[in-house]
């Protein structure tokens, strides 16, 4: 395992105003409806940060129920300042999940806009610990500045101890998807983060030119990236309209007005969002200014790549990346080669593992294949507030060189192939067994791929009433005329019978999460 320097990295807040006081005048992000230079910028997260201090809020957790806009980077940079912990949460939550999270992280303090003031008044005094609420006032250019909503009657809880140094620190909490139906919030750390973004920019020379895309949502740690590699850089930060992100026609022609030359999405999300460029007249060229285009999230098909090259500056390069966000973003990474040449099967691979992260093979029938587990010093600290769960996924690793070394069970089954490469193969939970055969669902959501006119497949188990074998059920998206008997066909001709589902349906497009991967539970709902 190829170690990071881990004592050569700076914590972000310093990173960030060191950059800033290099390159004042140059823009650091540029918004829907407001541009701030890095001058502009550092002096609101001096403002806010002065704000913190004074209620005594460092080292505190503290919730971010804002818009991705100006305001939230410069909270979110003055919440790091401070050696704070951010939850980013999301006004459109229903109120039970919002209720959710605030009881699981009962913060110290929730930053909101003044229009959520009465609804999240009511939900904040019900939570039993001291939260003060505030909102973001001025402006970018002239400065941000807290103001009191509601303020707490007790002292602060501080969560990081401000004593100790600031590797110890967390720094972000994002929410996973529990298997009891509440929700799970992954505790970032502050040094695993400064790694990554450290070895993303140095990896592929990420530096003051580049000009990067906000896409991911806030709540989920992808948008991590969106954030910290440009303005640790040096380069410009961009946030889209709410209207514009994703949008077939007006994101394309935002792409090409900024000329965005980095971006991070998920494959099946940036294909429909720029399959509309490949053939209108008026969009085509509209990505022609990317250079970098980082995928994650969902398995990226050898002929999605292809097609994505294809419409893309012959020197962009197309990276395929893979980290769960119990493991700080990404942990292993390719580089799709030109024309996807040289590669073997329906998926692109997994790649290698960065540098801090060995990845280990367990419980396959060989050391070649099995559950992916992911062995570093820079995972996520855990799960906040939920110890058995984190024993039951995180384990230490004894190893004199590396004290700090620990392993994360993915769930995630690959193997490893003859150069070295992983490759990704479904998931321990999408492996069932019907007539005492096992069948891997992404096994058939391939084989339904690979037909003319199905532009993207699910396949869904449920259980069956009598406890017999579970129900396979499948939807498939097609803009054609591809009926569901001839679907049925298709799979009979290629799969064994028991691996055919029961029931097959077809839909215009495939129902997503705000994350853009694909909705498994609302297409199980279907039958």
């Amino acid at each position: 395992m190829q170690r990071p320097n881990a004592q050569s990295v700076r914590p972000l807040a310093e990173t960030f105003a060191h950059i800033a006081a290099a390159r004042g005048d140059h823009p650091a992000v540029v918004g829907p409806r407001e541009a701030v230079s890095y001058a502009a910028l550092q002096r609101s997260v001096v403002s806010l940060s002065s704000g913190l201090v004074g209620r005594g809020l460092e080292g505190a957790v503290i919730g971010m129920l804002l818009p991705s806009d100006l305001a939230y980077v410069a909270t979110m940079l003055s919440i790091l300042d401070r050696r704070g912990v951010f939850a980013p949460m999301d006004a459109a939550w229903p109120e039970a999940r919002l209720r959710s999270a605030l009881e699981m992280t009962r913060p110290a303090a929730l930053v909101i806009t003044p229009e959520q003031a009465e609804r999240v008044s009511g939900l904040v005094a019900t939570l039993g610990s001291p939260c003060e609420l505030l909102v973001v006032e001025g402006r970018a250019a002239e400065g941000f500045r807290f103001n009191t909503v509601r303020a707490a009657a007790e002292a602060h809880p501080q969560h990081n101890d401000l004593t100790a140094p600031w590797t110890e620190d967390s720094l972000y909490l994002v929410y996973t998807s529990g298997s009891t139906g509440t929700p799970n919030a992954v505790e970032g750390s502050h040094l695993s983060l400064a790694v990554f973004i450290e070895w993303q920019a140095r990896t592929f020379e990420v530096g003051s030119e580049c000009r990067v895309s906000q896409l991911a949502p806030t709540t989920f740690d992808v948008s991590l990236r969106d954030f910290f590699l440009p303005l640790c850089t040096g380069g410009t930060l961009y946030i889209p309209a709410a209207g514009t992100r994703y949008h077939p026609i007006l994101f394309p022609r935002w792409v090409a007005e900024h000329r965005i030359n980095l971006m991070h999405s998920v494959p099946s999300v940036f294909k429909l969002a720029s399959e509309v460029s490949w053939t209108n007249a008026k969009l085509k060229g509209s990505f022609d200014s990317l250079r970098k285009l980082f995928l994650s999230g969902e398995r990226l098909y050898v002929e999605d790549a292809r097609q994505l090259q294809a419409h893309l500056s012959p020197d962009a390069q197309l990276i395929n990346f893979y980290g769960p966000s119990e493991c700080t973003l990404i942990k292993t990474c390719f580089v799709v080669p030109r024309d996807c040449s040289g590669l073997e099967g329906d998926v692109v691979p997994l790649g290698r593992p960065i540098e801090g992260c060995e990845v280990r093979l367990d419980g396959g029938t060989d050391a070649q294949s099995g559950e992916l587990v992911l062995e570093s010093e820079f995972l996520a600290k855990g799960y906040y507030r939920n110890p058995e769960l984190t024993a039951a996924k995180f384990s230490s690793v004894a190893r004199p060189d590396a004290p700090r070394l620990r392993a994360y069970r993915t769930g995630d089954l690959g193997y490893r192939d003859g150069q070295g490469l992983l490759h990704f193969t479904g998931r321990k939970d999408h492996q069932i067994k019907v007539n005492g055969n096992r069948v891997e669902l992404g096994e058939v959501e391939h084989c339904l791929r690979r037909m003319p006119g199905v532009s993207g497949a699910v396949v869904v188990a449920s259980d069956s009433r009598q406890g017999a074998d579970p129900i396979l059920s499948c939807v498939y998206a097609s803009d054609g005329d591809l009926a569901e008997d001839q679907v049925r066909a298709h799979l009979l001709q290629h799969l064994p019978k028991y691996m055919v589902p029961t029931n097959v349906r077809r839909m215009g497009e495939l129902p997503l999460l705000t994350n853009g991967k694909v909705d498994r539970k609302q297409i199980a709902s279907l039958f």
